[in-house]
């Protein structure tokens, strides 16, 4: 469905977002990654996308980026818990 949308609508952010959460939840990691960078491109400010494409990054192995990537999201909103509570996890 998410892929038909993404023909009639290119630059839909929702159909971007979902179809990054279903591939990040079937563990298909660089698919996701993908859909949240689109994401990010189409709105920098929104907050989900970076917080979901650090946790992609973290499962992938690359901690340091996911690092960034939460800090990122607090730069935006300083009140986001879970990147609060990622940043805490990548810490211990």
């Amino acid at each position: 469905i998410y892929k038909s949308a993404m023909e009639v609508r290119p630059d839909d952010f929702g159909t971007h977002f979902h179809l990054g959460t279903l591939y990040a939840d079937q563990g298909q990691l660089e698919q996701a990654m993908a859909a949240f960078e689109k994401c990010i491109e189409l709105e920098p400010e929104a907050t989900e996308p970076l917080f979901n494409l650090g946790l992609a990054r973290f499962k992938a192995g690359d901690p340091d980026s996911a690092s960034r990537l939460y800090r990122a999201v607090l730069d935006i909103d300083p009140m986001f818990p879970g990147a609060w509570l990622a940043l805490g996890t990548l810490r211990s």
